[in-house]
């Protein structure tokens, strides 16, 4: 997913995630959930994105638009660098 995003693996980045909402306290061990929207900006894109899904993720009609979770420790920081990556894109 990390080289979709920064475009590592392709030549321009394919997809944008945007945080969609941050549990409030820890929710497996010490670590917070944080549920994020990715949204592929190709159909062939979308649907090599969506094939590396982690179980539990949900798909729009389209398949251009997917939610998903992870945990992390610091919630605070990962939003920072998720906003400081998307003034790059």
């Amino acid at each position: 997913m990390h080289g979709f995003y920064d475009g590592l693996n392709v030549d321009v980045p394919v997809m944008n995630i945007f945080l969609e909402s941050m549990s409030s306290a820890p929710v497996i061990e010490d670590r917070y959930e944080v549920k994020l929207i990715v949204c592929a900006l190709d159909p062939e894109y979308a649907q090599r994105i969506s094939s590396r899904m982690k179980e539990g993720s949900t798909l729009s009609d389209d398949r251009m638009e997917m939610k998903m979770s992870v945990f992390v420790k610091n919630p605070k920081v990962f939003r920072k660098c998720l906003e400081w990556k998307s003034k790059l894109q």
